[in-house]
């Protein structure tokens, strides 16, 4: 079906691991991804 060659497959595989690092560094850097689990909060329990 495609007739594609090596170094064409595999530039196509790291092109897609590329377009997906580009979002994760972008969470990662905007501290959006951490959460406290050490900290208490209060609670308001009635």
């Amino acid at each position: 079906m495609f007739d594609l060659s090596f170094p064409i497959v595999l530039l196509l595989m790291t092109s897609e691991e590329i377009v997906k690092v580009v979002p994760a560094v972008w969470r990662v850097y905007s501290d959006r991804w951490v959460n406290n689990l050490t900290e208490n909060r209060e609670s308001s329990a009635a």
